[in-house]
C-alpha cells in the first residue's frame, strides 16, 4: 500500500489592508461610500479627490450617517501617495483630462506614485503593499488609455485594458389590449 501525505488545503493569502480611492464624484461617492461600508473592520480606506468641499461632505457621511470610525476612512492629498499606501487603488474621474492629470502628473500622479518603492515599514500583516491592483473605472476614450497602458508597461508592470459595452435597460409601460 503507497504511503500517501494528506493534503493541507493552501492558505488564503490576508486581505488586503488598505484601499484607495480617487475620484469622489457622481459616479465614485456612492462607489467609494459602498467600499468603505463593507471592508474588513480592519481595513483602511484612503481617499482622494481635488474637491476639499466632497472629502470633508464623504468624511463626515462615513463617520456620521453609516457610523464608520472615523480611523477607518482618511484623505490623503495626491494620488500618488494613495498609490504608495494602498494595495487595491479605484479611480472614478469625470473626463479623459482628469484621467491623465491623475495618472501621468510627474510629482503626484498614480504612475509617479507607482514608480517610487515602497516603504517597508508600510508592510502590514505580512501582506506585501508592492503589489498593487488598479482599476480605473472611469469612461474614457482608448486614446486615452493606450498611452497609459504603454506607460505602466514600460515601467515593467502588467496592465489588462478591455474595451466594454454598457447597456441600459429601461422599463416600458405595459401596453393595454
Amino acid at each position: 500500500m503507497a504511503h500517501t501525505t494528506p493534503s493541507h488545503p493552501t492558505p488564503s493569502p490576508p486581505p488586503p489592508t488598505t484601499y484607495g480611492w480617487i475620484g469622489i464624484g457622481n459616479m465614485g461617492y456612492g462607489m467609494a461610500m459602498n467600499i468603505a461600508r463593507k471592508i474588513p473592520a480592519t481595513a483602511h480606506l484612503l481617499i482622494n479627490d481635488l474637491r476639499q468641499d466632497q472629502v470633508a461632505k464623504f468624511l463626515a457621511e462615513a463617520v456620521d450617517e453609516h457610523g464608520l470610525d472615523p480611523a477607518k476612512v482618511s484623505a490623503v492629498d495626491a494620488p500618488a501617495e494613495i498609490v504608495q499606501r494602498a494595495e487595491i487603488i479605484l479611480t472614478s474621474l469625470p473626463h479623459d483630462e482628469a484621467v491623465k492629470e491623475v495618472f501621468e502628473n510627474a510629482e503626484t500622479g498614480i504612475i509617479a506614485g507607482l514608480s517610487r518603492p515602497t516603504h517597508p515599514e508600510e508592510h502590514t500583516q505580512g501582506h506585501n503593499s508592492t503589489v498593487k491592483l488598479v482599476l480605473e473605472t472611469s469612461t474614457i476614450a482608448p486614446t486615452t488609455t493606450l498611452p497609459l497602458h504603454e506607460a505602466i508597461t514600460a515601467m515593467g508592470t502588467h496592465t489588462l485594458t478591455r474595451q466594454s459595452r454598457v447597456a441600459f435597460l429601461q422599463p416600458q409601460p405595459e401596453h393595454s389590449p
